[in-house]
């Protein structure tokens, strides 16, 4: 995994830190077996257009974003052993429950991606 941040097209940092996955062992694994994500952080699984939460103990937020880091779709606190997806995305970023709506992720919200 490699390690960065979302920002949003103003400037402002909304996921910090953020990890991201590299290669599809990352991605199959995700967020399980895993401590909850903390407020504030994030995976960015790439590509990614669908999830699942089989095997988690806690809920998360989904983001979904396109190919442009344009938020299509978010998924507010998404329990344990559920499956969603989200037609068009690229990628989709997991977050502690309550964080997109508190972070203020919405549809069209554009992001960046900065490395480390």
């Amino acid at each position: 995994m490699t390690k960065g941040k979302l920002i949003a097209k103003s400037g402002k940092v909304i996921i910090d830190p953020c990890a991201r996955t590299t290669n599809v062992f990352d991605r199959i694994r995700g967020l399980l077996l895993r401590p909850a994500p903390v407020a504030g952080a994030g995976l960015l699984i790439d590509p990614c257009a669908s999830i699942h939460t089989f095997g988690m103990s806690y809920p998360i937020d989904v983001v979904y974003l396109d190919a442009q880091y344009r938020v299509l779709r978010t998924i507010d606190a998404i329990d344990p052993w559920r499956l969603s997806v989200c037609r068009g995305a690229r990628m989709t970023l997991e977050l502690a429950a309550g964080q997109a709506e508190a972070l203020g992720f919405s549809p069209a919200l554009e992001l960046q991606w900065l490395s480390d």
